[in-house]
């Protein structure tokens, strides 16, 4: 009798894990966790025109590509998710084509064809995975663009954004932070959570293992971001996790609460000697803010023409001209029109406060420190060099609330402290409470969270101390500082 085609039959349970995966197989089927689904790309070459998916699937023997093309693409795309488990047979099993985009070290992969068949997802019944946990103080040593697996607690959870690009998508983001203790002390990182992950995100004070996260920099300091790839577990059982859970909660029970990572009680006050003597205990980068006062401004290079796309793409990488023609240094685009370019501060300052002083950088930020656009100090440094270095120096000896990026950097054969400023604000200590149209309190002025800021410290002070400054200088503070 004839025999049957079965190819593609779904089936009942999983036949074989993604190790065992090679084209001599007439069928299979793997469950697998859908651990990293980029998006659609399209491509357009000499050779080839069209469009194309790839996702990685996970079990707990390994990972194995799955890719997509063109209307297939679109069917892939819609069928499996980010985080969920699936049952599936019928893929065309094939040799890795290209390692250079495929990080699964698989010696094959997947093609969705016309007998790919999914079952699922299944929400009672994950599957195990391998996880390769690069530490958080390890990630500095890694490429920008890298996929990495990272565990740790969240130790601060953002509110979710919602807002337009200026390619005109409805995006959604979420910023937590992660910390580990993998060099002996605190390692702190900000993962940036997309689309649906930031909607749903539930985990605050719990850990979590981040498959295919991936590294970014910005402002010279590392990120990681999941959604767009990628996906994450809470607390799954895997080697290593439960020792950070018992760390995390230690550290948790001496913590105050910071579900939000807004101003207010949980503001991170440091001075500028002892953020360097933590970082060159304990290496890794920390986000804080410092009270300092802005001593010097350089004139030199405090402006430069950055590649800004129109598409909404994020680059503010230096443009160089090259004999009339505009080129990017970093995407390597040449012959960029005027359009595509915008004047960026880079501004390098001297702070100070009542501890040490340090070199730090301001792009954005600039605009605050100067409170001028980039073309009106580009109009003022065309007026001459005095005009530039009397405009600087009117914009010094000023005290702010400077929130930084900070890491330790070697630089002839020595450590130095790197501070890149993401905000900086006046205290606003003349400006008193501010109020709603309503009536009601606005969001706390930063004068209040620097005095209760000061006023902890005092009483820290006091209690390693053992004195009591009413004893000391025979006065007190009233009773509205003790109740901030």
């Amino acid at each position: 009798p004839k025999r049957q085609n079965t190819v593609g039959a779904e089936p009942v349970n999983a036949t074989h894990e993604i190790a065992a995966i090679n084209p001599m197989m007439n069928r299979y089927s793997i469950k697998v966790r859908v651990s990293e689904k980029q998006p659609i790309k399209e491509i357009s070459t000499a050779r080839w025109e069209g469009k194309v998916i790839n996702c990685k699937l996970s079990d707990a023997s390994g990972d194995i590509m799955l890719k997509g093309f063109n209307a297939e693409a679109e069917e892939l795309d819609s069928k499996l998710q980010n985080g969920c488990t699936y049952l599936i047979s019928g893929a065309r099993v094939a040799p890795v084509r290209d390692s250079r985009f495929n990080s699964t070290n698989h010696n094959y992969e997947l093609a969705w064809s016309q007998y790919t068949k999914v079952t699922g997802p299944f929400l009672n019944s994950k599957v195990n995975i391998n996880y390769k946990f690069v530490p958080i103080g390890g990630i500095r040593d890694l490429g920008e663009g890298t996929n990495v697996d990272v565990c740790g607690w969240v130790k601060d959870t953002g509110n979710m954004i919602e807002f337009t690009s200026k390619s005109n998508k409805d995006l959604k983001k979420r910023e937590v932070e992660l910390t580990d203790n993998s060099t002996g002390g605190w390692n702190t990182i900000t993962l940036t959570l997309w689309g649906n992950m930031a909607q749903e995100f539930n985990a605050h004070n719990k850990v979590i293992a981040l498959k295919g996260a991936k590294i970014g920099e910005w402002q010279g300091v590392r990120n990681l971001s999941l959604g767009f790839t990628g996906s994450y577990e809470v607390e799954p059982d895997v080697p290593g996790i439960q020792d950070l859970v018992e760390w995390a909660g230690s550290q948790a029970a001496t913590q105050m609460p910071t579900q939000n990572m807004q101003r207010g009680a949980n503001e991170e006050f440091t001075t500028i000697q002892d953020l360097k003597d933590e970082l060159l205990a304990h290496k890794g980068e920390k986000k804080c803010s410092l009270y300092a006062w802005i001593t010097r401004i350089k004139p030199e290079n405090i402006l430069y023409l950055a590649h800004m796309p129109r598409d909404g793409n994020r680059c503010q990488k230096k443009v160089l001209d090259t004999n009339g023609r505009l080129e990017c240094v970093k995407c390597g685009k040449k012959n960029i029109p005027e359009e595509d370019t915008a004047l960026r501060f880079t501004l390098k300052m001297n702070i100070a406060d009542c501890t040490e002083s340090a070199w730090c950088s301001a792009f954005d930020a600039g605009e605050k420190v100067l409170q001028c656009s980039p073309q009106r100090l580009n109009e003022i440094r065309q007026q001459g060099e005095e005009e530039l270095q009397s405009f600087l120096l009117s914009r010094t000896l000023k005290a702010y609330v400077i929130r930084v990026n900070a890491k330790i950097e070697t630089y002839n054969d020595a450590p130095q402290l790197r501070l890149v400023v993401n905000d900086i604000e006046d205290p606003g200590w003349d400006k008193g409470e501010p109020m709603q149209q309503d009536g009601s309190e606005a969001k706390e002025s930063m004068w209040k969270t620097l005095t209760r800021h000061m006023r902890d410290e005092v009483r820290r002070i006091e209690s390693d101390l053992q004195v009591d400054h009413t004893m000391i200088v025979n006065t007190t503070w009233n009773q509205w500082i003790d109740n901030l």
